[in-house]
């Protein structure tokens, strides 16, 4: 056995005992973390993602156009009534994103880089693989699509939120800068700016394109980080629940009311021209404020806390994989197979396990994606670069 002199010995217990100082803070570290860190909002974005794939499913399955169904039959009203508690899930994801972004203070482009490279990974690779088995459904079209994601607006969604990331520390600064008071009065303000004057208008004058905009997410993230900086709430779970099945059945009664007055030849346009059946309509966006509010408050068991941290941020992923233009024409439809529409039992079996199945296939694919971007180290490059490009454009800190 090999001894140590005295000087040797001397040098090992400095680094044991470095090692143990450093192991103390990082668990220090980690329980400040899991003790800031809201596991309620965590849940609430894997939920929206997969009220999001939903909706989705029922739009293959022609819920606007496809069968003109007596609008008081159970069907059509069930259809209708998951559509519609769904439909403010693309709401709660923006609205997330400011409850937990405000909360950055590093300026970094890190999150906006990160999001165009996990986006291209997916157009570059699902469009490789149709350019292989299904030649036929890959042209110019397409491949520019897979280089340039962002900026073909293949996904409304992805396109204005890189907008925003590349605000977001901006806004931070900015929204940081006034008191819960005045950040109160904006948040007003912009709901009936944005929100209220339109929809009873009946006129985009703030072109938010029905919320499909940058736009809109920028009002959401200010909503978002308002609802995170008000502190406590007086209402209790249940409350903001009720609240929130309130505002959408206002929304699902008044198309209800509508579709008793179309016929087959206006049906789809009157469909459409719901005035609160949009991501901008009032009721939804309250809609969406006490499902945040909701889930803000639940307090999440011990043994799930590192699922859900885990889930969460993946659940992006899940969009991007299953609205890929080539994936939403091509493979999506096919989940029109299993959907069963005969009575309302089967409505909603069927709909609700075709959207699971589709969200776990996804959920599955994103987690890969994650391990090789972690074993590339990309987050630790790009975090970097970001930050000092940051410090460049912004020269805020």
């Amino acid at each position: 056995m090999k001894v140590l002199s005295p000087k040797c010995r001397v040098c090992c217990k400095r680094n044991n005992d470095t090692k143990k100082a450093l192991s103390a803070l990082t668990e220090r570290y980690d329980t400040r973390m899991d003790k800031t860190r809201n596991h309620g909002i965590d849940l609430l974005r894997i939920l929206s993602m997969y009220m999001i794939v939903t909706q989705h499913i029922l739009l293959h399955k022609g819920i606007y156009t496809l069968p003109f169904l007596n609008p008081t039959s159970g069907v059509f009203i069930t259809r209708w009534t998951i559509y519609v508690l769904c439909y403010c899930a693309v709401n709660c994801f923006a609205l997330i994103s400011g409850y937990v972004g405000i909360d950055r203070t590093k300026v970094t482009l890190t999150p906006a880089v990160m999001l165009w490279l996990r986006t291209f990974f997916y157009t570059f690779i699902i469009t490789l693989l149709f350019f292989v088995f299904m030649p036929s459904k890959v042209g110019k079209t397409e491949w520019l699509g897979a280089f340039f994601p962002i900026y073909t607006n293949q996904y409304w969604y992805i396109s204005s939120y890189f907008g925003l990331l590349v605000i977001m520390p901006l806004l931070n600064k900015g929204i940081n800068s006034v008191d819960v008071k005045r950040l109160k009065m904006l948040t007003m303000a912009l709901i009936a700016v944005f929100s209220i004057a339109p929809t009873f208008l009946q006129n985009d004058v703030m072109n938010t394109n029905a919320g499909f905009s940058t736009i809109w997410l920028i009002i959401l993230y200010i909503i978002g980080a308002y609802l995170k900086r008000r502190g406590s709430l007086k209402s209790s779970v249940l409350q903001c629940f009720i609240c929130y099945l309130s505002m959408s059945g206002i929304s699902l009664a008044v198309k209800m009311i509508l579709s008793n007055f179309h016929n087959r030849y206006d049906y789809y346009e009157l469909a459409k021209s719901n005035p609160l059946i949009s991501y901008t309509s009032p009721t939804l966006l309250g809609a969406s404020i006490f499902l945040v509010l909701a889930f803000s408050q639940i307090k999440v068991h011990e043994v799930t806390k590192k699922v859900i941290t885990m889930l969460s941020p993946l659940a992006l992923g899940v969009y991007i994989i299953h609205v890929h233009p080539l994936i939403w024409l091509n493979v999506l439809p096919l989940m029109n197979r299993f959907s069963n529409y005969e009575n309302v039992f089967t409505t909603i079996v069927s709909t609700l396990l075709a959207a699971l199945f589709v969200y776990l296939v996804c959920m599955v694919f994103e987690f890969l994606r994650s391990l090789l971007f972690k074993a590339l180290k990309l987050q630790e490059l790009v975090s970097k670069a970001g930050e000092k490009a940051a410090k460049k454009i912004f020269d805020i800190i």
